[in-house]
């Protein structure tokens, strides 16, 4: 009989073909770096040469070397992963060795509930063996290891997450990994830009401390406008990254601030991904020149060495659904960038939070930076997550708001005679109104309509446009609300226009308005919303440039979720204690 890797994997691969295709990844990710230790690159070597060795079975050549398709027939098969199993030559390994592999190699697919088959059907799996295999290979301890240790320890994650993907992009034929050797060089050319419209220019404190602890975990808390997106990416440098934030137009934003002027569009399909729900849409609409499919595939496989993403699409690895193992291998040698924290629902800050924990115990690196960060969540990432932080705040030394707080709605007259004030006086005249509902920014769009007719600097920006929109709204957002109006950022950038939105323009938006009237919500979403509002600190400020409305009772009786009663209420005890002048 021949040997069990000469027979077919595929139908045009033997087994052996197949797996040394999975070694060769192997080989590439220790290589790169991707692959810490020796023992685990033996083990995951192991892992791929048999792997597939369940295909030797009769039942399954029929199939696979059929010139018509025949489907798995469950009365009279077993998976081919469980059958590899019953192939391992236990005396070639030390036990726990022989264990893990096993381990890896019965999970590495989802084709079936494996404790059943190994207790229950026996008797098939010893037709389904080449003769001289038995199911009595397997002890009793060796088969409770399986079910037990095997498939929840969590020392087996990375090794059977990175076995999977492995054998995905040898059966896919795409490139497991693209090395990222290019980040650093692009910042530091980003810095000769910046220096040759200004000499003085250089990396801030924030972003010096980012650099100096490329190695460790880090929290920053920062001032907005500080450079936290280039803090983020510095600290990353020339290693595997994921930059999270909780709101896709913030990520869209990211996205293109890295690939316009970081990466100036350089190999954008082999360096950069966007990961959300609308990542295809997006690409469609605004990158050119490339297969838009395979762009998407790369990122969906985390083969791209930078991904700007939301929690949903990497955190879900917290439920431990089957297969979950691929992403949190993939997180165990990455170096993951948190911003905005504070923006997080409970639900998924302890998402988050548990998640964070797993990849800091398996490798991973954790970087917080942020506007604002509560000390609760310092405790939680501390006493749960068990990770020991090197922390440090930056805040701008300048004054940049002024606060007039008002009991009540917000009220279109006071907008309109600010407005027609400084269009008088001929003051830089961008106003920002930010709501806490889509409803009653739309009814204060028509109000404002009303009263100042229809003027081409009245502006209403949410989530309910259609994508290409919002598009073009997020561009005009940004256009108008930049803070120089020249290369050189000496002179400032001074227009009338009124802009009104909701918590949309919270995070992320690099946008700098001159006045700021908003709604209440809470205290970080508050500071967030002052972060748009004489961003740089550059402005005149000999009077009031934020107006916060507490609407008070109003607001909790319409409460529908989007407001948490008690935070509203402590916001709004410690807003309305005084007149503020902010930072």
């Amino acid at each position: 009989m021949k040997a069990i890797q000469d027979f077919l994997a595929k139908s045009d691969k033997t087994i052996r073909e197949h797996s040394d295709d999975l070694k060769k990844r192997v080989y590439y990710l220790k290589e790169i770096g991707y692959i810490k230790g020796e023992h685990l690159f033996y083990l995951l070597l192991e892992c791929c040469k048999h792997h597939d060795d369940g295909k030797a079975n009769f039942s399954f050549q029929r199939r696979v070397s059929s010139k018509r398709w025949i489907p798995f027939d469950p009365e009279k098969e077993i998976p081919h992963n469980v059958l590899s199993v019953y192939y391992l030559d236990k005396t070639q390994y030390e036990e726990m060795d022989y264990l893990k592999i096993a381990s890896a190699i019965l999970y590495h697919h989802d084709y079936c509930d494996e404790d059943r088959v190994i207790n229950e059907k026996w008797m098939l799996i010893d037709e389904n063996l080449l003769e001289g295999y038995s199911s009595e290979s397997l002890s009793g301890d060796e088969i409770e290891y399986l079910m037990n240790e095997g498939l929840y320890g969590e020392n087996l994650i990375v090794l059977k997450g990175l076995l999977r993907r492995c054998d995905y992009s040898a059966s896919g034929e795409y490139k497991i990994e693209y090395p990222n050797d290019f980040l650093l060089e692009k910042l530091e050319r980003t810095m000769q830009r910046w220096k040759e419209k200004n000499e003085n220019a250089d990396w801030n404190e924030l972003q010096k401390f980012a650099i100096e602890n490329r190695e460790t975990d880090i929290i920053a808390v920062a001032s907005t406008g500080m450079g936290k997106t280039e803090a983020g990416l510095l600290w990353i440098g020339d290693q595997k990254g994921f930059f999270i934030l909780p709101v896709r137009t913030a990520i869209n934003a990211i996205y293109d601030r890295v690939r316009e002027e970081i990466l100036q569009e350089e190999k954008l399909e082999e360096r950069v991904a966007l990961l959300h729900s609308e990542a295809l849409e997006y690409y469609n609409d605004n990158v050119e020149e490339l297969d838009i499919t395979e762009y998407f595939d790369r990122g969906k496989h985390l083969s791209l060495p930078l991904s700007i993403s939301t929690l949903d699409q990497l955190f879900n690895f917290v439920l431990r659904y089957k297969g979950y193992e691929t992403k949190l291998a993939t997180l165990s040698y990455s170096k993951i960038v948190i911003d905005e924290i504070q923006m997080y629902e409970p639900d998924l800050l302890a998402v988050l939070i548990r998640g964070l924990g797993q990849i800091h115990r398996l490798g991973g690196k954790i970087a917080i930076v942020t506007a604002t960060l509560a000390p609760f969540i310092k405790q939680l990432l501390k006493e749960d997550a068990e990770i020991e932080f090197k922390e440090k705040d930056f805040i701008l030394d300048k004054t940049r708001h002024s606060v007039s707080v008002k009991d009540g709605a917000i009220q279109a007259e006071d907008i309109v005679t600010q407005y027609l004030e400084n269009k008088k006086s001929g003051k830089s005249n961008k106003i920002l109104i930010v709501c806490n509902t889509i409803k009653k920014a739309q009814a204060l769009y028509e109000e404002l309509k009303t009263q100042l007719g229809e003027i081409e600097e009245l502006n209403l920006f949410h989530s309910r446009y259609i994508r290409q929109d919002r598009k073009k709204l997020e561009k005009e957002i940004r256009r108008f609300g930049k803070t120089y109006c020249d290369e050189k950022h000496k002179i400032l950038d001074c227009q009338n226009g009124i802009w009104i939105s909701t918590s949309l323009v919270e995070v992320s938006l690099d946008i700098d308005f001159d006045y700021l009237f908003t709604e209440l919500s809470e205290l970080n979403g508050l500071f967030q919303r002052m972060g748009r509002c004489n961003r740089k600190g550059v402005k005149n400020l000999d009077k009031y440039n934020c107006f916060v409305y507490c609407a008070g009772e109003e607001v909790k009786r319409g409460q529908k979720g989007f407001l948490d009663p008690i935070f509203y209420e402590q916001s709004r005890k410690s807003v309305t204690r005084s007149r503020w002048t902010f930072k």
